[in-house]
């Protein structure tokens, strides 16, 4: 039997849960550290994460950027400071509150969901891994240069706004299909 709560199935609730969780954690991996990364692969996977929630909770639901490109020069200020990581946390607690109601009834997603969701699903925690992975790598080596650059400048007069901004990336995913 399908329970519905606030127009949502509980099989809708637990895949907006889903697909909200990689959200955060996409926009989290984006907007955490020295380095902002941006291709078209995490620019469609964003769009695509925030198409499917739309279609899901439309009218709870607001989109935190119109794409990662609009949201370039300050996707960080904006996703840890501006209220936008606190905009999609409050989503997402509604959802989980929504979960709890419906007794954390938890669904296959292969079996359960259709071709498309599924290989969104399956497609972003892939990309996910392969960009932390890279990004990780470019904030050990931003941290090698910026020590570095400190054991050349003896006053430490370096500007405190060092940065690293790279675009666009070379890591890639292999479509899972």
């Amino acid at each position: 039997m399908k329970m519905k709560i606030d127009e949502l199935s509980d099989k809708d609730v637990y895949l907006a849960r889903l697909l909200s969780q990689l959200l955060i954690g996409l926009l989290d991996s984006v907007a955490g550290g020295y380095s902002i990364v941006i291709n078209d692969q995490l620019n469609t996977t964003y769009l695509r994460l925030c198409d499917a929630l739309d279609k899901l909770a439309e009218s709870k639901f607001e989109r935190p950027f119109e794409s990662l490109y609009a949201a370039y020069e300050d996707i960080d200020i904006e996703w840890n400071e501006g209220g936008v990581k606190k905009q999609m946390l409050n989503f997402y607690g509604w959802l989980d509150s929504l979960f709890v109601k419906y007794g954390k009834i938890r669904f296959p997603i292969k079996n359960s969901y259709d071709k498309e969701i599924v290989i969104l699903i399956l497609n972003t925690y892939a990309l996910l891994k392969s960009y932390k992975q890279y990004k990780s790598i470019l904030e050990a080596n931003f941290k090698d240069d910026l020590q570095e650059l400190l054991k050349t400048d003896p006053k430490n007069n370096l500007s405190t706004n060092i940065g690293s901004r790279a675009m666009p990336s070379t890591f890639a995913l292999q479509a899972t299909q």
